[in-house]
């Protein structure tokens, strides 16, 4: 096939050093859009998939080493932080999903009298610790997850192919 003409190939594996690469753990397909980001057509969905139904059942323990892309660094529900994008009803119904109105607040009408910056404050304060989907589905198989520093591309053997 002509250079530029077609779908763009997208091929993933997971290996070490000691076992080369893992059996039955490849994920390929000929992406349909011709843009140059494949993002559109692997996503966190797709790549959780992969990992769930491939890689993970195959590497027996062990450790998986992932980058800092975006659709590998999905939070989980309950670590979602209350954000500037959420109106003031969902911020309020964050604080009480994460157990954070203040005792002085109860028993009063806050969800009302507070305004949206006064709820964010409160959220912050509560910030809940990190944790993305990939290290829950992981824990299930038994294998820890390494997620790579920024800006340090040596450290990711596939930047030397």
């Amino acid at each position: 096939m002509p250079s530029g003409k077609g779908g763009r190939r997208f091929i993933a594996h997971v290996g070490s050093r000691q076992t080369g690469l893992v059996d039955g753990s490849s994920l390929f397909f000929i992406r349909k859009k011709k843009t140059g980001d494949y993002h559109y057509e692997m996503n966190s969905d797709r790549w959780l998939e992969w990992l769930n139904d491939d890689v993970f059942p195959n590497m027996h323990g062990g450790v998986l080493v992932i980058d800092r892309a975006p659709d590998h660094l999905v939070r989980t529900e309950s670590t979602r932080p209350a954000n500037t994008k959420m109106r003031k009803a969902e911020v309020a119904a964050w604080l009480r999903a994460h157990d954070c109105v203040p005792e002085e607040w109860e028993g009063t009408h806050w969800e009302k009298d507070k305004v949206k910056k006064e709820l964010l404050e409160q959220a912050a304060k509560n910030r809940p610790g990190l944790r993305y989907l990939v290290q829950d589905l992981a824990k299930d198989f038994g294998i820890s997850i390494l997620i790579s520093p920024v800006a340090h591309p040596e450290l990711k053997p596939i930047e030397m192919v």
